[in-house]
């Protein structure tokens, strides 16, 4: 089973990889600094919960938005 941490990770690698969203850009759509990014990618338990929560819900939105139909 994946951890939810590591869902996140994959989804912000994939956003970076895939759709050429910066690291950057999605800090400023979750109102984080990057350095909280970072540091998140990193190890998700260096950040507060509240960061985390703000990262995943801006991810998983991001996600959807981008994704392709099926």
């Amino acid at each position: 089973m994946v951890e939810n941490d590591n869902r996140i990770t994959s989804i912000i690698e994939a956003l970076n990889h895939e759709y050429f969203i910066s690291y950057e850009s999605i800090a400023l759509y979750a109102k984080l600094e990057q350095e909280d990014l970072q540091q998140f990618m990193n190890d998700s338990s260096s950040v507060t919960f509240e960061k985390r929560y703000k990262l995943a819900v801006t991810t998983l939105f991001l996600h959807s938005l981008f994704k392709q139909p099926q």
